[in-house]
């Protein structure tokens, strides 16, 4: 018990510390990984009270009851993955799952003071492009200084049209990792934990209907401009680039593991392909997944190697 009570002590001195200071996410993201895991193992009562504890230190420091709810609400996404662990959900239904709930509260916060929002972002980015042109002059302007200002540059520009779609993909790429790292410790600890692995996750076939939706709208908005349409359309293509990145991504560490490939040419593979700026061909990847099931076709064509004679692989 004495563990518990340092956990939550140090956890409440932390959060508050980051939340007193306005670094809300920092103070958020420490709570759902404990949550998760106390909730799987049936102590639901220590998971209960971490999020308590969130709660609790968000009051401490700002004494606004959205504030409070907000931190609570993140919290209980730990809830929602120790119970599917314990309900052997799948491992992509689970990050599904979670990324459908904690996005509409970023988004709704964003919606709701969306001026508010548009105008600390300018404040923002106007600061790191004054930073990056110091630089330059500084050192001589080079031809990446000058990408970085302008793409800079380009999101300030399109704030409304994108940053509803990050959102998502950030919500995304959180509820990913925190599922991974819940079900890695889990299975460590032999307990009761989600089925399947990130490399056996697919994108639901019914989704290829939303990007061919997205693509005609993005047609019908470069024809007619309208600025509504716009943030419906730019928002949902990104949305998708992501969920389509992460299929991709998943489809290599299948072809990674069918294969019992080096885990050097792995990270090599990873390495090239964001050095020289290949991600799209992962969401390409995951992407025609739809209709050629590329981890079937991996998994077959590595059986048929195992499945060959001796001198037909020494050849």
């Amino acid at each position: 018990m004495w563990a518990y009570g340092v956990v939550f002590t140090g956890m409440f001195i932390v959060a508050s510390g980051f939340a007193a200071t306005g670094l809300h996410p920092l103070a958020m993201v420490l709570f759902p990984i404990p949550v998760a895991l106390y909730e799987a193992l049936g102590m639901r009562g220590r998971s209960r009270g971490l999020a308590a504890c969130a709660m609790a230190a968000a009051l401490w420091t700002t004494l606004a009851v959205p504030v409070v709810v907000v931190y609570g609400l993140s919290a209980g996404l730990g809830l929602v993955i120790g119970a599917a662990s314990r309900r052997h959900w799948s491992f992509g239904r689970c990050v599904a799952v979670v990324t459908l709930a904690s996005f509409p509260l970023m988004a709704a916060g964003i919606v709701a003071n969306w001026k508010e929002a548009r105008h600390e972002f300018t404040i923002w980015m106007s600061a790191r492009i004054a930073e990056l042109q110091a630089a330059s002059k500084a050192t001589g302007e080079s031809e990446l200084q000058s990408v970085y200002i302008e793409m800079c540059r380009w999101l300030d520009l399109n704030w409304p049209y994108v940053v509803l779609g990050i959102v998502f993909g950030c919500m995304l790429l959180g509820a990913l990792v925190t599922v991974a790292v819940v079900t890695g410790r889990l299975r460590r600890l032999g307990a009761d934990t989600l089925s399947g692995f990130f490399r056996e996750m697919r994108t639901p076939e019914w989704l290829v209907w939303l990007a061919i939706l997205v693509a005609l709208l993005w047609f019908l908005d470069r024809r007619w401009p309208n600025d509504a349409l716009r943030i419906v359309t730019w928002n949902s293509a990104i949305g998708l680039a992501v969920v389509y990145l992460v299929n991709g991504f998943s489809i290599l560490v299948y072809a990674v593991y069918a294969f019992k490939l080096n885990p050097f040419l792995f990270y090599m593979i990873i390495f090239g392909l964001f050095y020289l700026g290949l991600q799209p061909m992962l969401c390409a990847i995951g992407f025609f997944d739809t209709w050629w099931d590329f981890r079937m076709r991996f998994a077959r064509a590595a059986q048929a190697r195992l499945n060959r004679p001796p001198e037909d692989n020494e050849t």
